[in-house]
């Protein structure tokens, strides 16, 4: 809260402001408020000998007045009536009169403008001293006492906290979900035997203004597509990726068998605080007139906001098990919709060459084919018959050696014979063909 001592002079029978010692008028010790005498012809009232109208009018940085309710007054004191020229005589005289008292009673004159009462006298000039208290900032409703506390910095989180999926299993088979650690889920495939499995994983970053991300931990995959852009690295070396944002990936020929890693994490917002200010008065000891002065404060202390972090942080699992499973994760914050949000689900899965039964270039042909990268390698002339992957050499001089993938193993055929391939090598065996 702050404060300013107004010092003013009246004259009621001129109706305008006498100079205060060689001071212009209005005049205020504080540049923050200035003070105007109403003259007769004030509009809603002007000054007579029994009622002195003054407007205060506030120039305070970042403070706007509007409600009357955000000043109040001490007690004046009145320290010469009909003074010559303004100035109170030393030792008073005849016909200087007195009996005039200060009235609280004040109303809102505009923003930032204050219209106060001075009451009951009969002079028709005085100098009077006042001292205004303001709020120290805007926008808060001000206290019983005019001391206001200010606002939360930053702004309170949202009410609530984030509904996350409810707990269940989507069968006993396809995809198994358990949680890693408390921010993160391990994906397993272990009833995707001698597969490889195509995924869609798709998240929403939504619920939570606070910075969030999640990586993606699959290396034992053919490829990656981030809205439609490949992730680095090589064929089942496949680099993490991480989003901050909405996305959808997809997830190529994964081993059937393997698990991955989806991993969250944010980083928490900044804890709200405010200044609470209580008023806190004090009065002065009588004067050789039995009157005393009050004088009221403002102490100031901080407030944190409480509890922090408003809500739970870590993952959730939905559904945690078949072809589509879910999870949510909440980074503290609240509101009513998680900060990530995950969908995983199946796409399509390939087999392998089987184990046992018969086996010829055919089989291998159908099971372990895998279109090449270098389109040179298609040349017709440089194939045995005319048929990719229907010889030996096609498969020798293949570029994409480890796209010929052993799920099982989790590990590509790479060291095929260069006499002509056994068909028994590529049992197990299934083509991680790329996106087209």
């Amino acid at each position: 809260m702050g404060s300013a001592t107004i010092t003013h002079v009246f004259n009621d029978n001129e109706n305008i402001n006498l100079p205060l010692l060689e001071q212009p008028t209005p005049y205020s010790s504080s540049t923050e408020v200035g003070v105007q005498a109403l003259n007769l012809a004030a509009t809603g009232g002007g000054n007579g000998r029994s009622e002195k109208h003054y407007r205060l009018t506030f120039n305070i940085p970042g403070i706007t007045i509007s409600d009357k309710n955000f000043v109040s007054f001490s007690s004046g004191s009145e320290t010469a009536s009909n003074p010559p020229s303004g100035i109170a005589p030393d030792g008073g005289g005849p016909g200087y009169t007195s009996g005039l008292s200060f009235s609280s009673y004040h109303e809102l004159d505009g923003n930032n403008q204050v219209r106060v009462w001075f009451s009951n006298g009969s002079s028709n000039s005085f100098v009077r001293t006042i001292t205004v208290n303001y709020p120290g900032n805007s926008g808060d409703s001000p206290g019983d006492a005019g001391c206001v506390n200010g606002p939360w910095v930053p702004a309170l989180p949202p009410a609530g906290c984030p509904s996350l999926p409810s707990s269940g299993s989507g069968g006993s088979g396809g995809l198994l979900l358990t949680q890693n650690g408390s921010n993160g889920i391990t994906v397993n495939l272990e009833n995707y035997p001698n597969k490889l499995v195509t995924l869609e994983l798709v998240g929403d970053f939504g619920g939570s203004s606070w910075s969030n991300s999640c990586t993606v931990t699959a290396p034992n995959s053919s490829d990656i597509l981030v809205g439609g852009s490949p992730v680095g690295g090589s064929p089942y070396s496949r680099a993490n990726f991480t989003q901050t944002s909405n996305f959808n990936a997809k997830i190529y020929n994964i081993d059937g068998g393997s698990s991955f890693t989806v991993s969250s994490s944010s980083t928490d917002g900044t804890r709200p605080q405010r200044t609470i200010r209580e008023e806190v008065c004090t009065t002065s000891a009588p004067d050789a007139d039995g009157n005393t002065v009050t004088t009221c404060v403002c102490e100031e202390s901080i407030e944190y906001y409480s509890p922090w972090l408003p809500c739970t942080k870590g993952v959730q699992i939905g559904t945690s098990s078949g072809s589509t499973v879910t999870w949510g994760y909440t980074d503290g914050n609240g509101g009513s919709t998680p900060a990530q949000s995950f969908t995983l689900k199946v796409l399509s899965t390939k087999d392998v060459l089987p184990f046992t039964g018969s086996v010829g270039m055919e089989d291998v042909q159908n099971y372990c084919w895998v279109t090449p990268s270098d389109d040179a390698y298609l040349d017709l002339a440089l194939d045995d018959n005319g048929e990719p992957g229907h010889s030996a050499g096609d498969y020798y001089r293949h570029p994409d050696k480890e796209r010929f993938r052993s799920p099982s193993e989790q590990a590509s055929r790479t060291n095929i014979n260069a006499g002509g391939i056994i068909y028994q090598e590529f049992r197990g065996v299934a083509g991680a063909e790329p996106p087209s």
